[in-house]
């Protein structure tokens, strides 16, 4: 079809089919992990859409990375925070206001969200060994 004043022509964007199962494979636990981070379901949505529009924008290096699910999660965890920040500057939720960002996401992913230790490793793209770390020092910390 040819381009003319009554009729633009369309602009079609094709995404590789790997980020499209890789969206699909993870979006829900993102929008999941974004909830309670902030509380707002409008807010969660967008976090998690700019998030992945971010890893679209770069797949390829994303692809080339050592682990694409950890690039996909500091992705997330970037909007998630920024949202935070422009709606509190402190931040929403009282775990990662306590511990380290990586210890209160494992603390999120396994208590809040009902993960396991393989599946919070998996969507934060480390071993299973540093999420039962992150747990073990979050839950040694706790106020007596």
């Amino acid at each position: 079809m040819e381009a003319t004043a009554a009729h633009p022509a369309s602009l079609v964007i094709s995404l590789p089919l790997e980020y499209t199962a890789f969206c699909l494979r993870h979006q829900e636990l993102y929008h999941r992990y974004s909830r309670v981070r902030l509380r707002h379901e409008a807010a969660s949505r967008s976090a998690v859409a700019a998030a992945l529009g971010d890893l679209a924008l770069n797949w390829d290096g994303a692809l080339r990375s050592a682990c694409l699910p950890a690039v996909a999660w500091r992705l997330l965890r970037a909007r998630v925070q920024a949202a935070a920040r422009a709606s509190d500057p402190r931040p929403p939720d009282t775990l990662h206001r306590a511990w380290p960002p990586d210890q209160a996401d494992a603390l999120i992913l396994r208590y809040r969200l009902s993960l396991t230790t393989d599946q919070s490793a998996q969507l934060m793209g480390v071993d299973p060994a540093v999420i039962a770390t992150h747990l073990r020092t979050a839950l040694r910390d706790l106020p007596r």
